[in-house]
């Protein structure tokens, strides 16, 4: 029994070269993995073993500690050259609020060095962010206690996706006064308070490559393609008996 194998070969390479290699690419997140709070009330103090109302302390609770703020750290994934980081997000809880009359915003801002651990930062060796201006900033009156709220970091978080590929933040409140009127003080969960309502960055990874959907081919593809099939039987098999 004969075959033509060539026929179908004809086929699969006209379909090969309408279609490329798709990466895979999606939605990945990135749990915080280190984070931990600075008060100046207690400058020698770390706080990694304090997880009251949610561990992660920001703001002024009017000159009662002095400011708070906290640290975040995100070991990002690492990607082949196919990938690109399209959008970023930091994602947190807003556990509880010192004083829900005063809800100010809250600046987060990029720390160049990555060097600190949540077991040892304290208020007097925190290695403070890199620019004077915030990242980005967050309005506590969009995100009410008890809720998740999502942040666009895609500038910084890509510098680090394409750099040493570890990110460090530092949230604080944008106004950090110590006067008995200033009581902007809120509370976030940490990770060894609730692991599932922690800190995580919320990755939109896409493909370098250019994608390209499967198309149907022309009639004249085809035809033509049946067209030197036919001459090939008729060629190698002039005179003989086929069977199909």
């Amino acid at each position: 029994m004969l075959r033509f194998p060539m026929i179908r070969t004809l086929g699969a390479l006209a379909i090969a070269a309408l279609v490329g290699n798709i990466a895979r690419a999606g939605t990945v997140m990135v749990p915080v993995t280190e984070d931990e709070s600075v008060i100046a009330g207690q400058p020698d103090k770390n706080y990694n073993d304090n997880y009251l109302r949610g561990g992660l302390y920001s703001g002024v609770d009017g000159g009662l500690s002095g400011p708070a703020r906290f640290y975040l750290k995100f070991d990002l994934p690492k990607f082949d050259d196919s990938l690109v980081l399209k959008k970023a997000w930091l994602v947190g809880h807003h556990q509880d609020d010192f004083d829900s009359n005063d809800n100010g915003s809250h600046a987060i801002y990029f720390v160049a060095g990555d060097d600190w651990s949540e077991k040892t930062i304290t208020w007097n060796n925190q290695p403070g962010h890199a620019f004077g201006s915030p990242e980005a900033t967050l309005d506590i009156t969009t995100a009410p206690v008890g809720s998740d709220f999502k942040v666009d970091l895609t500038n910084s978080v890509r510098s680090q996706f394409e750099g040493d590929g570890v990110l460090s933040l530092m949230f604080q409140a944008s106004n950090e006064s110590v006067d008995p009127s200033n009581t902007n003080w809120e509370y976030f969960t940490e990770k060894e308070s609730d692991p599932a309502n922690a800190f995580r960055l919320e990755m939109q990874i896409e493909s370098s490559q250019p994608s390209h959907a499967a198309v149907p081919l022309p009639p004249a593809v085809w035809a033509g393609g049946a067209m030197l099939g036919i001459m090939w039987v008729r060629k190698n098999f002039r005179g003989k008996r086929v069977m199909f």
